[in-house]
């Protein structure tokens, strides 16, 4: 009983220091990246803070859906900081630490792979600049993998797990799981496994070198990053794959394999024109806008994406908004909208209204007129008629009742909407960015110190 209260309260410490410590951290790297950052009045500044403080999206899926992103966020803003100021060993470091807390965070990387190489590829000593990067990427990742490289009982735990060793093809890393687990564990019965074939193997078998054993755990540690075993999506969700579900049934025409290769081709043939300019014109603005474009790609098109997936572009999106301010609110409204299922699944649409309302309140508030300039105005009519549907969608998605035969009629509907925009903010940020190559001062097309 004493043992079940202490474990129980350092779980709650453990929840409230997550709660409380995880937006000062997001704060505080939101600080550190406008502190030297001079392009804008401190009025400007202080509206792209509140902006990327309030963010409702996050507030929803980290204090309504209990799945923390702030952290994982916050670390990224922090890299992002520390990238833009020249900082890159320190960037690389913190991207790495968000990247582990988040295998999300992956959504970023092909942005922050090529903003880097291309920095280095202008610097004197090119390859020396990107043997400083690994070896920071590569010692932090080992920091942060080496309890799981060294424990066998992690190896063990999971509903599957008992099964694992039988789905090993190779004789050798099955010989070599033997070897460890007798080891390891004295009472092998509680771990159902047929002892008398292991210990044929181990007398048959001599084994040395136990460090072998290492590719194995890693593996298993992989498997559970990456859960293909969930499916193309989860739910409904406004990508490719979900929304083209509803007249190709991927499922059930394509293998789990052959999906795993066409997301993959989507994915990076998307994020690729984006990288290229990167490693061609490397520059700070141009490398918010890959940022932008590399998580919409692997929110779009990529494997098994949830909902709450969407908070990785509108982090950067919320970085760009003094550019193009009307366009990222347009964004905010509609990465709401592909929530709202969600968000009523989670009985969670008084607090969906409310802080849906207080955060456009607060933004237009302050938003001083903004809206006037940017590429919003342009086709002003039918962005405001796609407004118009997406507000009638919240009453009708509460109120009317779909069709028997349909139950998941509004669902498609709303996925529809939303991706078309997305789609137009993916195709938009991509041409922006290549026309920043235009602009890149020319300090930046010089060889740097």
């Amino acid at each position: 009983m004493v043992f079940s209260s202490s474990y129980l309260i350092q779980i709650q410490f453990h929840c409230l220091l997550r709660e409380v410590m995880s937006p000062i951290l997001v704060f505080y790297f939101v600080l550190a990246y406008f502190s030297d950052n001079s392009r804008f009045r401190k009025r400007d500044i202080a509206w792209q803070i509140a902006i990327l403080l309030i963010n409702p999206c996050l507030i929803l899926i980290d204090h309504g859906h209990f799945q923390y992103n702030c952290i994982s966020l916050g670390l990224t803003v922090g890299a992002i900081a520390a990238i833009c100021t020249d900082k890159d060993l320190v960037g690389s470091f913190l991207f790495t630490l968000a990247l582990n807390h988040k295998q999300m965070s992956a959504y970023y990387a092909p942005a922050f792979f090529s903003h880097l190489l291309g920095k280095c590829m202008r610097r004197r000593k090119p390859i020396v600049e990107v043997l400083k990067l690994g070896v920071v990427v590569l010692g932090t990742f080992a920091i942060i993998w080496l309890p799981y490289l060294h424990s066998v009982d992690a190896l063990l735990q999971g509903e599957d797990d008992n099964l694992f060793i039988y789905e090993i093809t190779s004789p050798l890393m099955r010989l070599l799981l033997a070897r460890c687990i007798l080891e390891s564990t004295p009472d092998i019965l509680h771990h159902n496994l047929q002892t008398h074939v292991l210990h044929q193997c181990l007398l048959h078998h001599a084994i040395r070198d136990q460090v072998m054993i290492f590719p194995l755990l890693f593996a298993k540690v992989l498997s559970r990053l990456a859960p293909f075993e969930r499916g193309l999506y989860e739910d409904y969700v406004a990508n490719f794959w979900c929304t083209t579900s509803v007249l190709i049934k991927w499922k059930r025409l394509f293998s789990v394999k052959l999906l795993k290769i066409l997301s993959f081709t989507a994915t990076l043939s998307t994020c690729l024109p984006s990288m290229l300019q990167q490693i061609r014109f490397p520059s700070n603005q141009g490398f918010l806008c890959g940022l932008l474009c590399s998580s919409f790609s692997f929110y779009l098109f990529s494997f098994q994406v949830h909902e709450k997936s969407i908070l990785l572009p509108l982090l950067p999106a919320s970085m760009l908004a003094l550019d193009e301010p009307s366009l990222f609110i347009h964004f905010l409204h509609y990465a709401l909208l592909s929530m709202f299922p969600l968000v009523v699944r989670d009985k969670l649409v008084q607090a969906y209204l409310a802080i849906y309302a207080l955060t456009f309140l607060i933004i237009n508030a302050l938003n001083n007129g903004k809206q006037k300039r940017g590429v919003f105005h342009s086709a002003g009519v039918l962005f405001g008629c796609c407004l118009f549907c997406s507000l009638i969608l919240h009453v009708v998605y509460l109120v009317v009742r779909p069709p028997e035969r349909y139950p998941f009629l509004f669902e498609a509907i709303i996925m529809l909407l939303c991706f078309s925009q997305f789609i137009f903010l993916l195709i938009f940020f991509n041409v922006k960015q290549w026309t920043l190559s235009k602009a890149v001062p020319q300090m930046h097309k010089q060889k740097l110190n």
